[in-house]
Formats: structure tokens, sequence, C-alpha cells
């Protein structure tokens, strides 16, 4: 008996139901997968992120404690692309890991980029961020309390040589006395005097470290300029920056305190600039020009002391009414007359404040007006130098110092502050190709796929 062949329309009709099925259940897969890779992204993104800030400056972060993505890793100086190329590189490591695992394929991108991206390194805003990142550094080791209370005693005492500042006192003193030979004209008594005066500013101008008895011979090393970017065309990020507040500021100073060398505690065998934090404060290329430098504006502080001393002594201020009067009393004006008699309770300040300073260097803690508002010494005095600057005037230049020390002592020598990123941002866009498309070999469809997006904001504070 013969076997009856099926009819071919139902052969036909199968195979379209096949195909229809199957393209219904690849859909749902696709579908699928897509939903999945899209949830997938963030997680991926964020791991990705991680494995990016381990790639830190190792030096840096060992000297300084500040954390920098390593310029080998990020590829600068070259700006245009950079964190896009950053995630570009840490996805092709990714890519491997897939390869590896075969049927993990199917949830793998066909490619990454990141629009809108910004960046910022460590010079951004003239040193802003790297004294930002140092306060941060500080913050996360100084008790809260501890911050505030260095901030308010910082600013208690910066407002009080504010208020004493024995150079415009003077000046006002010499103007009184202009004012005094004014009402003279036409009288044949001679011009008053303004010797004593006259004599404050060139003392005030003399070379201060001669005239100090100092038990340390200056050191007379040099900062190295190829490696201070304060001296040359620096890279800038392409993020906003945001100010310094007061409580980083006192932080930061604790910082360059605490991390950088300075007169009293740099050693003989040091390498490189050996006075950091006088060059922070002074800018200068060489230590002792530096230490001259921060010579001269403890100077000014402690002249401002000893004048408020000199306020609340009773015979000294007899002793400058008595000079006083003797100068311009003839004009019968109360105003000129104690203007004069500040001045010279400013000029005689002077000498002492001199004293003052030798010994500081020296070694020795003084007293502010009484013992009981405690004894300072140099480094105290450093201390409210710091806080009396702009944030980006010491951060520039403590950006200078730490590639000195990174390159020089520590023998990298090729660290720029510049090329060291600390932050990054952009929105992540992975490419998504079709895969059940790929693989039944429907080219059309190859090209089409969709994209999944994240946005990123990546740093080491988190």
């Amino acid at each position: 008996m013969m076997n009856r062949r099926a009819p071919a329309v139902i052969s036909v009709f199968a195979t379209i139901t096949f195909v229809l099925v199957a393209g219904f259940v690849c859909a749902l897969l696709e579908g699928a997968r897509m939903q999945e890779m899209r949830t997938l992204l963030k997680p991926r993104t964020h791991l990705m992120t991680q494995n990016i800030l381990s790639n830190y400056q190792r030096e840096l972060y060992d000297a300084f404690g500040i954390l920098g993505l390593d310029e080998e890793y990020t590829g600068m100086p070259e700006t245009v692309g950079a964190v896009s190329n950053i995630y570009a590189g840490e996805f092709e490591k990714e890519q491997e890991v897939f390869r590896k695992s075969r049927g993990l394929s199917f949830l793998n991108y066909g490619g990454i980029h990141v629009d809108d991206e910004s960046f910022q390194v460590l010079t951004d805003g003239n040193g802003e961020v790297f004294f930002r990142e140092a306060g941060q550094y500080m913050l996360g080791i100084l008790p809260q309390k501890q911050t505030e209370a260095l901030l308010r005693g910082l600013s208690e005492r910066k407002s009080f040589q504010e208020e004493h500042n024995t150079e415009k006192t003077v000046a006002g003193a010499k103007a009184a006395v202009d004012a005094a030979s004014a009402m003279q004209e036409g009288e044949d008594s001679e011009p008053l005097s303004c010797g004593t005066f006259e004599d404050y500013e060139k003392k005030k101008a003399e070379v201060l470290l001669p005239l100090l008895q100092l038990d340390k011979k200056p050191s007379h090393n040099k900062i190295l300029h190829q490696y201070c970017p304060s001296r040359r065309n620096f890279i800038k990020g392409s993020m906003e920056t945001t100010a310094v507040g007061g409580i980083e500021k006192a932080a930061g100073v604790a910082y360059c305190l605490k991390k950088f060398r300075n007169y009293r505690n740099a050693k003989e065998e040091d390498e490189g600039v050996q006075y950091q934090v006088e060059y922070v404060l002074g800018g200068q290329d060489e230590d002792a020009d530096n230490l001259e430098v921060v010579a001269r504006k403890i100077l000014g502080l402690r002249e401002a002391v000893q004048f408020a001393r000199f306020m609340r002594d009773a015979a000294k201020k007899e002793e400058a009414h008595a000079a006083a009067v003797a100068l311009v009393g003839f004009t019968l004006n109360p105003a000129l007359i104690r203007a004069v008699q500040l001045g010279f309770l400013a000029v005689w300040s002077l000498e002492e404040a001199r004293k003052d300073v030798g010994r500081l260097l020296n070694g020795e803690k003084l007293s502010l007006l009484t013992e009981k508002e405690g004894r300072f010494g140099y480094e105290d005095y450093l201390k409210l130098l710091l806080f009396m600057e702009k944030p980006s005037t010491l951060g520039m230049r403590a950006c200078d110092v730490i590639e000195n020390v990174v390159n020089e002592a520590l023998r990298v020598g090729e660290f720029h502050a510049d090329y060291t990123i600390v932050r990054m941002s952009g929105e992540v866009r992975a490419a998504t190709g079709w895969f059940f498309a790929n693989l039944f070999f429907l080219p059309r469809f190859q090209k089409d796929g969709l994209d999944a997006t994240t946005v990123v904001d990546a740093s080491y504070a988190g």
C-alpha cells in the first residue's frame, strides 16, 4: 500500500507558524534583554568607575594623602575626550572578561562613549581645588569641634592684627605732622621734623635675617621651575570650581603644617626645597629668601602685639604723649597730638618686635598680651599667616611643592599636578546591538540597536 504525502500547503503553513512563533519568542527575549541591559548599565558603570579610581597616583597619595588619577593611566595632557577615553579603556578590559565568558556575550555592549563630559584637575581654580582636597583630607582627621575652634581662633587673631596695624598708624602720624607743618606756613619757624617716622620706614625696609641671631643657618636650596605649575601654562579642567569655605580653609591651613616642612623642622640632608611652608607663603625661588619674607610678615604680627601692649602701658603712653606735645603741641589740636602719640608707640614697637622674631625662629614661644592667653611658637605664626592668604595663592604654590617633592625626592620624574584628575562627570552612553537579529543572520537589523544611558559624577570624595 502506497504512503500518501501531506499537502504542500500544510508544510508552508507550519513553516510560517514556526517563524512567527520563533519571531515572537525572539522579540520577547530581545525586549527582556534590552531592558536587562538598561538596568545593568548603572551598576556596571559604577563598577567601571571604581576600577578607574583605583588607578591613583601612588607617590602623591603616600606622601601627601591626596588621591588623583595617574597621568599615565588618563593619557593626559590630551584633554579632548579625556573622560570618554578613560571609560573606553576600562570598557576594553571588561570586554576581555565577556569574551572569555561566552555565556555572557549576549549581555555585552557594542561600545561605550561619554557625552557632555567634564573633569577637574588639582590646579583648577588656580590651586583652590588642591586646597579644598587638602582640607577634605584634614576634615577626615580633625574632629569637627577642633576644626571649628581653629577657625574661630584664626579669625580672631586676624582681626586683632588688622586692628593694630602699625604701618597705618605711623602713616597717620606722618600725615598729622605734615598737617601741623602746614599750619606753620608764613611763620619763621623751621619745618617740623619727621625723622622718627622716616627712620621707621628705613628700618622696616632693611633685610631682616642678618639682624637676627639665629641658631640655625638658613638653607639656600631652590625650588625647581620645571616642576612648578604656577610658572607654566598649566592645563585647565572643564568643570566649574566652588569657593573654599571657612572650615575647609582652616583645615587646609592645618594640612600645610602637617604635610610640609618648615624652617624649624627641616633637616640639612633634606633634598630640594626645605622650607616648604615658607615657599607657600613667600613664593620665592630660594629657601633663605622665603624665610626672609616670612620673618618680615611675622615682624608685622609682633609689632601689632607690642603696639597693643604699649597701649596698655600707662608709662609708655605718657612718654609718647610728651613727645607728641613737644612736636605738634603748638597746634592745640587734640586729634593731631593723639595721632603723633600713637605714631611714637608704633615706632617703638618695631625694636621689640625684631627681638621677638629672632626668638620665635630660634624655637621660643611668646605670649600675646598676657600669659593667660597662652604662648605661641613659630608654627603658630605660620598657621596665622597661611590663614591670612588667599586659598588660590596657597593652593597653587602648594602644587609647586608637591610636584617638586614627588618628582625630585621620590624620583617619579613625570608627575604633573595639572594632569592629575580628581573629579569627572558626563553621560555614559552604551550602544546595544540586536543579538537575535545577528543570531538569525538578519543583516537589515544588525545595524539597528538601542542606546542605554546613565549619568556619572566620579570623585575620590564620593
